[in-house]
Order: structure tokens, then sequence, then C-alpha cells
């Protein structure tokens, strides 16, 4: 019968590889902080023109070697849009999808509640571009809208989160069912979607990128093919307001106003008040907590941060969060940037974003720097400010 071999270590051995590993640990801990300490990397340059087309939209664009031509197409139809007719633009989108996975487009289509957003993946095969084009074209401006799938998404979706959104933002237009209630949704008829989508995504209410393997000229013929003048008259733009910080709590959730992007972009041109960055960073270190019970949908006026198991805050606000954690999150986010501009879906999305906020060619290079400068003084300062009305009864 055999005996298994059972190693045997003195205690001058074992002290000798406990002295070890704490110097391992020591020493690449060091070199893990140096490295989280190092500075951010620079933005690359990017090559970018901007013109308008016949039919009145502002386009972006740049040059990038890739296999498909991205597209992005930002309407002005949103669901603060909606009126008193609240469904409208969730609908519309949905029978927009619903069509397009019909015909097997190369396009998604997302709503929130400033844009009706429509991605295209254009092949570079001058026939098959061709064929895209168009079918895309008659899916925005001419779509069937049928009433058979009309009937099908007629669904009011009621939840605790609707609920909280109606109750923060009370007349805002950002406020409301956005998927409508059955009463709104049991009005809304065919033609009222068409004259929705006539008025509404139209090209002197879009904002549109494209980048890929293509010249500026070839990029103008796609676009001025894609977005033809309309016969229609765009609807007057809304001048929408701004809401304060403010909280609300029901049943553990809690849905908090934050400055939406346009008052961030203006506060960071000032140097005052709170940042996109600012911002940024506290979602971000949240989600490093909290993880999938943050969620949050930027906004041109206001943006809403949603948290569920809200008494878990009250930790992450004085416990969490350290200088290590803020280091990790700088470098974490300036990766996440520099990735999206360094492919070309990505870059078509970050210069979609920029065209429909109004933001400056240089953005990233701005963001990099405001992000260079987070510390913990800074966290303290930013979360006071957004998310003190959270904690106040704490």
């Amino acid at each position: 019968m055999t005996r298994e071999y059972q190693p045997k270590f003195s205690r001058a051995s074992l002290n000798v590889l406990m002295i070890a590993c704490a110097a391992l640990i020591v020493i690449f801990g060091q070199t893990a902080r140096q490295f989280d300490n190092k500075p951010l990397p620079p933005a690359p340059k990017l090559n970018i023109s901007i013109w308008h087309t016949d039919s009145g939209a502002k386009v972006w664009y740049s040059p990038y070697f890739s296999e498909q031509i991205q597209i992005q197409l930002w309407y002005d139809a949103g669901y603060a849009f909606d009126g008193t007719q609240k469904g409208r633009a969730q609908v519309s989108a949905k029978l927009l999808k619903f069509e397009s996975q019909q015909r097997h487009l190369p396009i998604t289509v997302t709503l929130d509640q400033d844009y009706l957003k429509v991605g295209l993946a254009l092949s570079t095969d001058p026939n098959a571009m061709k064929q895209q084009i168009e079918q895309v074209a008659e899916l925005l401006y001419r779509p069937q809208l049928s009433n058979g799938a009309l009937k099908l998404i007629r669904e009011s979706q009621y939840s605790i989160k609707t609920h909280l959104r109606e109750m923060a933002y009370g007349p805002h237009p950002y406020g409301g069912p956005q998927q409508g209630t059955d009463e709104s949704l049991s009005t809304i008829d065919r033609k009222q979607l068409q004259s929705y989508l006539q008025t509404h995504v139209h090209p002197q209410r879009l904002h549109a990128s494209i980048v890929g393997d293509i010249t500026e000229q070839g990029a103008q013929v796609i676009m001025e093919t894609l977005l033809p003048k309309s016969i229609h008259q765009p609807e007057p733009s809304q001048a929408l307001s701004s809401l304060p910080v403010s909280s609300h709590e029901r049943q553990e959730w809690i849905l908090t106003i934050w400055p939406g992007l346009e008052s961030q972009k203006e506060s960071s041109q000032n140097n005052d008040g709170v940042n996109i960055v600012d911002a940024q960073m506290v979602l971000h270190l949240l989600k490093q907590v909290h993880g999938n019970l943050v969620h949050f949908s930027p906004g041109q006026k206001n943006s809403t941060l949603l948290i569920q198991q809200a008494s878990l805050l009250k930790q992450t606000m004085h416990d969490e969060i350290n200088s290590d954690m803020i280091a990790r999150s700088k470098r974490q986010l300036a990766s996440h940037w520099l990735k999206q501009v360094n492919q070309a879906q990505g870059l078509s999305k970050y210069l979609v974003r920029l065209n429909a906020y109004e933001l400056a060619v240089n953005e990233l290079d701005k963001d990099l720097a405001r992000l260079e400068s987070w510390d913990e003084d800074r966290w303290e300062t930013v979360s006071k400010q957004l998310l003190s009305p959270l904690t106040a009864g704490w």
C-alpha cells in the first residue's frame, strides 16, 4: 500500500514564505496604485467636417477605415414632444422598429425623452448601398404603419418606476407615462401617427453623423439621397425648461432629477457647478458599488437617476468611495471614451451626440482634462450637490 508524499515545511521556511508573499503584495499594490495615478492618455486627433444638407439636416462627418458606413440619425421626436397624446412617440418608434425588422433592414430604432434615434450600417457595395438607402428613406418618410401592428403595440406598461417619474416631474414634458395610458393609447390612430412622423421625423429636426471609408463628397451624396427635402412643415421647436435637483422615494426606490446635458454644458463652460464629467464619474462610482441597481437616463434638460434598494446608499456615501476607487474609475472612463472613438460605430455615436447637444469638436480633450483633475475633494463637492437630496433624511 503506497502513501502519498506529504511535504513538510519548517517554521523558518514558512516565515520566509510569508515575508515573501507580503513583499509581493506591497510591490504589486504600489505598482497598481502608481499605474492608476499615471496621467490619462491624450485624445486622438479627429478629422471632422460639419455641414447642412439641402433639406436642413445638420451632419457631422469623419473618415474612418471600416467595412461598413455607420450613420446615426437623431430626431427631435422623443416622448417629451408627445403633447397631450401620451404614447405617440413610443408607438411610432415601435412601429418603425417592427417595419425595419419585417424588411430586414440593417438599422436600430430607440427612443428616449428627447430623441428618436436611428442607427444605420450601410454596405460599401454600391448596388447594395443604393437599395438600403432607398428602403430606409421609405421607412422613415413613408412608413406603412400597419393597423394590425398598431393593435399589438397598444399596451400600457404602468409600473412603480413610471409612478415615480410622474411624481418627480409633474406636468413637465419629461414626466408622465412615456408608454402612454390605456385612455391615451385608445385614441391614437394611424392618421395621428402619420401626422406626428411627418412633423417630427423631419430633416429640419435632425442631428446626424456619418463615419466610414468614404470621402467627404461621397458622404454628402449619401446624406442628400437619404434625407430628401420634406413637403411637410416641421413642428416648431418646443421650449423645455430645466428642473432643479430633487429626489423622490417610494418602496425602496429613489428617483433623483439631475441637471441635464445642456445645463451641465453651460456650467462647465462657466467653470462652475456640476459638469458632464462630474455626473458620469458619480454615476460610475455608484455603479461600482450598486451595479445593476443603478439606472440612469441622460436628457437634454434634465437627467434621471433611479436607484433600487435606496437604504444601501447611506453606506456608499460614507464608507465605500475612496481614492483608489476614484483613480480606477478615472482610467476606466477614459479607456471607455477612447475605445469609443477608435471604432466606426462608436465614433458615429460620439459625433451625433456632439451634434445633438451642440458640444465642441474638441470636447473629448476637455472631458479628459476635467477627468484628470478628479480626486476625493471633487467627489465630496459633487456628491453633495447631486446626491444630498437622497440622503437628506439620514
